[in-house]
C-alpha cells in the first residue's frame, strides 16, 4: 500500500523494472478507474526530484520561520515541509 494522501494506492510489483499502481476502493469512483503500470528507475527519478524542490522550498522559508521561533525553526521547518514523518 503507497499512501499518498487520498484516496489511497495498492502498488503491486510486476518484475524488476515495472510497478502498478491503482486507486483501492475506499470511494465509489474508484472501482473504474484502470492500473497505472510505471517504470521504477522513472518513478524513482520523480521521487528524487521532488525530494530536491522540497529541500529547497525549506531553505527558502527557513529564514522566515527562524525570525519567529530561533530556537525551534528546523523542526518547524521540517513539519511544514514534511509534516510529521
Amino acid at each position: 500500500m503507497l499512501w499518498i494522501g487520498h484516496p489511497r494506492l495498492r502498488m503491486k510489483s510486476l518484475d524488476e523494472q515495472y510497478i502498478q499502481l491503482r486507486e483501492t476502493d475506499d470511494y465509489d469512483e474508484a472501482k473504474d478507474l484502470e492500473p497505472v503500470t510505471l517504470q521504477r528507475a522513472l518513478l524513482q527519478a520523480a521521487i528524487d526530484e521532488a525530494e530536491s524542490e522540497l529541500a529547497h522550498f525549506q531553505q527558502r522559508i527557513s529564514p522566515m520561520v527562524k525570525e519567529p521561533a530561533p530556537h525551534k525553526y528546523e523542526t518547524v521547518s521540517n513539519l511544514l515541509i514534511y509534516g510529521s514523518k
